[in-house]
């Protein structure tokens, strides 16, 4: 039971807390053994490079995602998917995808620009990625519901969890801007079936006023 709950705060830990989100994710299309991506200081392949986005398959199940950078001390690389890492963009202009691609000692935030390639990139807003998901909230101290969208707060029990502090999971059904419509279940019905369960419908915040993730979801089992 100890190893569990230590590899569930682990990947948490990996996948969601401490980072600077942005708008969206850009990950790397693994069509290659090695993928390497240059990052700009301008929308411009002739201004300065500021850093190398690296995916590389080394063989036997080993996989290594980095991001090279004189100036960086903490790389901002985030799990959307079992195994799979990518860079928080904050903007889109034109051909050109702008990055939050890791921290300065002091905290402030590295960005850059990463071009546009079909072959070798591609990118998502989470406005549309997490429609897909099964959410929880990223805080279990900050969970807020709603009867409508910029309603009054809905109180709901949640069941205790050993794990997250709470046991539920939220389904989505609709969203408009930065607000979503949640069917929740507690305690979560989607691996194990509980011995009871209740469930409500929501409105919850799912982006904040960056359109950053309130929300977030499990990256690799339950």
């Amino acid at each position: 039971m100890k190893n569990k709950i230590s590899i569930i705060f682990l990947i948490i830990a990996v996948s969601c807390f401490a980072k600077d989100k942005g708008k969206g994710l850009l990950y790397i299309i693994k069509n290659e053994k090695k993928v390497e991506i240059k990052i700009y200081e301008r929308s411009n392949s002739n201004s300065k490079m500021l850093a190398v986005f690296t995916y590389e398959n080394k063989g036997n199940g080993e996989i290594v995602y980095e991001i090279n950078s004189e100036r960086l001390v903490e790389e901002n690389l985030i799990e959307f998917e079992y195994e799979e890492q990518g860079i928080p963009l904050c903007r889109k202009y034109k051909n050109w995808l702008k990055v939050i691609y890791g921290f300065e000692k002091n905290g402030k935030k590295l960005v850059g620009w990463i071009k546009y390639e079909k072959q070798k990139i591609n990118y998502f807003f989470w406005s549309e990625h997490l429609k897909s998901k099964l959410l929880f909230f990223e805080s279990s101290d900050k969970i807020n519901l709603y009867d409508a969208i910029n309603g009054n707060e809905v109180s709901f029990k949640l069941e205790p969890s050993p794990y997250l502090k709470y046991d539920y999971i939220m389904k989505p059904l609709e969203t408009k801007g930065k607000w979503m419509k949640v069917e929740l279940t507690t305690p979560n019905d989607n691996c194990d079936i509980p011995n009871h369960k209740r469930k409500g419908v929501f409105w919850i915040r799912y982006l904040d006023d960056k359109f950053s993730p309130k929300v977030w979801y499990f990256t690799r089992g339950c």
